[in-house]
């Protein structure tokens, strides 16, 4: 290894350490969406919050966010609003229980010049169990098909439906509909 080789190493590394050095005061500038809500959460609809602010900690104003910027899974956004560095809206998951992701490209937003960060969160939607142990069974009743209700609980407990429940469209995902002749 000549000399040469050496320094072009030395100086590569130097170059990596620089940006490794500056690239935190470079963020400090960086407009992130901060998702504001609670998990595990049995409240419906789910309020939400999204805060834009820099990394180095004030909230900013953004211009270019509305809900289309929005990716959610197993739920939809209802009720959108906010200007400025703050919006809210209501989550409506699409099923019971429900794990629900809401995410934020990059670029969504625009504040101080900055196109803003990706965010995301995710959110675990389901009914709170207080005693585990005292529980026999839980049976969501949302399979959609077939004569089996499945025992979402520890136990193992599923039973067969009788009667001529119908499978219908719920609340929240699948729901059966009795005609109380079983």
């Amino acid at each position: 290894m000549g000399i040469s080789n050496i320094i072009r190493q030395v100086l590569a590394l130097s170059l990596l350490l620089g940006a490794l050095h500056f690239a935190p005061g470079a963020m400090a500038d960086a407009v992130r969406p901060v998702i504001t809500a609670t998990s595990p959460t049995y409240t419906y609809p789910i309020p939400i919050s999204v805060t834009f602010r820099k990394d180095s900690g004030p909230n900013v104003s953004v211009t270019g966010f509305d809900v289309s910027d929005l990716t959610i899974t197993n739920g939809t956004a209802v009720n959108f609003s906010g200007t400025g560095h703050t919006y809210n809206f209501n989550l409506e998951p699409s099923s019971d229980p429900a794990s629900v992701t809401i995410a934020i490209a990059p670029g969504a937003a625009t504040g101080d010049g900055n196109a803003s960060l990706a965010g995301s969160v995710a959110i675990d939607f389901r009914k709170p169990i207080t005693r585990q142990a005292d529980i026999v069974g839980y049976w969501s009743l949302d399979e959609g098909t077939g004569s089996t209700a499945s025992d979402a609980g520890n136990n193992g407990n599923s039973g067969t439906l009788n009667g001529n429940p119908q499978w219908v469209a719920g609340k929240m995902g699948n729901a059966l509909q009795f005609d109380g002749s079983g």
